[in-house]
């Protein structure tokens, strides 16, 4: 019998705080806490409000990021004048920003997995598709993914048209496009001390094992997460996690390929975002305002692939049992035409011979096949590597937000010297050569992944907890 009057083949505490399984290690009986199916505290079973405002609040901090990037570039004008600096120093300062995005992921999001979640967003807010999914199983996860891609793509279009009429006012500028970032970020903070909650199972476990070893004064109740070799050193541990994302991104072949298709593609966009107030200005006289409210077309083409990714999710719940991971990726095929196009009909249309929305329906059109190639990535990825989804997303990150750090530098330089037709139909020839990638992963991903040891066991151990769940 266990301390608790209970068999020790599986002692509980009292309200069924959890489950336990005792095993042998060292000579001595370890009792691991797990969670009993249907345990409350459990992420996967939180009631569905309770992950509607984990979602929501993680969501509103991705609006303000993105917000806040597309917006910089609005203030270039203002900030050349007051700061008497370069085109080329100013664009500098978004590429900067960008970087942020590329290199932080990289311990932030690892580190989630091992530390929690919820501290991390007091600082930043790098663990979003992590924490969705800890708590939306993967027939879930559709439409919360979803609201999160939307959150970040349209906000590119926001950002920007709130930017632009800030900009047009000269007693404003640059300063207060900051300024205004700023006073929603403080204004966050206070949302996710109050609602944010702990989502991470391994560090949720450990919590309730270092409660029950202090109330109790027994040592043997421990968490799996604290027997492993990484957690006896605190060194190995923070150099595992901050170097996972790397080892996912240089040893998976399904993120290299993700990463390498939405990296070319959000380079392309931010090279767009540096380019349209420009090129409109110069081919159809359109003041800094004018340009701004232009941005809608961003936001308008991530509308449409909301609704295409809802239809997406209506083919996957349709086709993932013969499918499986790959039943995600129907509508990344048709993006993958969707983009040339947008650019091919933006670089041959935007001259001043052709009404202006036609080049602004060219870049709706764009837009929808990157929200739907940014939703893809991420619902993929985070089905693929299931508890490391923080990890795999933080590996496309670090690719994707590097190319749009660059891009942007040289992309003056490129226009001038090319032209905005001839520039941009590079741009669509190169997507047209990374058209075939959703088609083979479609074909081959599941083969492609059992040749991993790391995807294999990733995916057993996510659907061990998930069948465990689905027995409440």
């Amino acid at each position: 019998m266990g301390p608790f009057g209970i068999n020790a083949a599986q002692e509980k505490r009292p309200g069924k705080e959890s489950a336990t399984t005792t095993v042998t290690m060292n000579d001595q009986d370890v009792i691991y806490v797990d969670f009993e199916p249907g345990d409350p505290r459990d992420p996967l079973t939180f009631s569905k409000k309770k992950k509607w405002t984990i979602t929501f609040t993680a969501c509103i901090f991705s609006i303000l990021v993105s917000t806040s990037s597309s917006a910089f570039a609005m203030g270039n004008d203002s900030m050349m004048r007051d700061l008497n600096c370069t085109q080329f120093q100013a664009t500098l300062g978004l590429s900067l920003f960008i970087i942020g995005f590329a290199i932080v992921p990289l311990f932030t999001s690892p580190l989630s997995e091992e530390f929690g979640r919820r501290y991390l967003y007091v600082v930043c807010a790098t663990v979003v598709t992590g924490t969705i999914a800890d708590i939306w199983s993967s027939k879930d996860r559709g439409l919360p993914m979803s609201l999160y891609s939307f959150a970040v793509v349209s906000s590119l279009g926001l950002g920007s048209l709130v930017a632009g009429w800030i900009e047009a006012n000269p007693e404003l500028g640059w300063r207060w496009i900051q300024w205004v970032s700023v006073i929603f970020s403080g204004a966050y903070f206070v949302l996710v001390v109050v609602y944010m909650r702990e989502t991470r199972v391994a560090v949720i476990t450990a919590q309730l094992a270092r409660k029950m070893r202090k109330e109790t004064g027994s040592d043997r109740y421990r968490a799996r997460s604290e027997d492993s070799d990484n957690a006896r050193d605190l060194r190995k541990l923070i150099w595992v996690s901050s170097t996972r994302a790397l080892f996912l991104l240089f040893t998976e072949p399904t993120v290299q390929v993700m990463s390498l298709w939405i990296a070319f593609t959000w380079g392309v966009l931010f090279c767009l975002i540096e380019s349209i107030s420009p090129e409109l200005q110069s081919l159809y006289g359109f003041n800094v305002g004018d340009t701004g409210s232009a941005f809608v077309a961003l936001t308008l083409g991530s509308i449409f692939g909301f609704f295409a990714s809802r239809y997406q999710e209506t083919l996957y719940r349709k086709h993932v049992d013969a499918k499986g991971q790959e039943a995600r990726l129907y509508l990344a095929m048709a993006a993958a035409f969707l983009l040339p196009i947008g650019v091919f009909m933006w670089a041959w249309t935007a001259n001043s011979r052709v009404p202006w929305i036609v080049p602004l329906i060219a870049l709706t059109i764009f837009m929808t096949g990157a929200y739907i190639l940014y939703f893809v990535v991420f619902v993929y990825l985070a089905d693929c590597y299931g508890m490391y989804a923080s990890s795999a997303v933080a590996g496309q990150s670090l690719l994707r937000n590097l190319l749009a750090t660059v891009f942007p530098l040289f992309s003056e330089q490129m226009f001038t010297k090319m032209t905005y037709k001839w520039a941009n139909t590079m741009f669509g020839c190169i997507s047209c050569v990374m058209l075939p990638i959703p088609f083979v992963l479609y074909f081959y991903g599941s083969e492609i992944r059992k040749r991993s040891p790391f995807s294999r066991q990733t995916l057993e151990a996510e659907q061990k907890r998930i069948e465990d769940t689905a027995k409440v």
